[in-house]
C-alpha cells in the first residue's frame, strides 16, 4: 500500500551560530530550500526564544515544515510531512545545509497511512 505522507526528520550539526540565531538568515535559507524543492509556501509563523534560538514553521501546499535552532550547540532541526514525493529532495536539504551554514546533517524518514 502507498504511504499517505512521509515525515523527514532532518538535523543539522555544526552550524554557524549567527545563521541558525537570525531569523532573517534561517527564513532566506528555508525560502531557498523551498524554490529548490518546489514547494509552495501558504503561511509562515516565526518566534524567536530569549536568550537565543528560534523556530519557524510553514504550511505548504503540499503539507508543511518546522526548524528550531540552537545557536548556542550549532544545531538546527527540521520536521518535514508532505504527502508527495519530492525528486530533488537531496539538492534542496544540501542547499539548505549551506544556508544554515552546518557541516552535516543526518536524515531519518517515516512513511505514514
Amino acid at each position: 500500500m502507498k504511504a499517505l505522507a512521509r515525515h523527514h526528520l532532518i538535523e543539522f550539526f555544526g552550524c554557524a551560530p549567527r545563521r541558525v540565531g537570525s531569523g532573517k538568515a534561517v527564513e532566506e535559507a528555508l525560502d531557498l530550500f523551498c524554490r529548490e524543492a518546489r514547494l509552495n509556501r501558504v503561511r509562515k509563523a516565526r518566534h524567536a526564544f530569549v536568550p537565543h534560538g528560534l523556530t519557524v514553521a510553514l504550511i505548504l501546499k503540499e503539507s508543511h515544515l518546522v526548524l528550531s535552532t540552537w545557536p548556542e550547540r550549532r544545531y538546527a532541526v527540521m520536521s518535514l510531512q508532505l504527502c508527495a514525493e519530492v525528486p530533488v529532495l537531496n539538492k534542496s536539504l544540501s542547499a539548505l545545509r549551506r544556508g544554515l551554514g552546518a557541516k552535516r546533517l543526518r536524515r531519518r524518514l517515516w512513511r505514514c497511512g
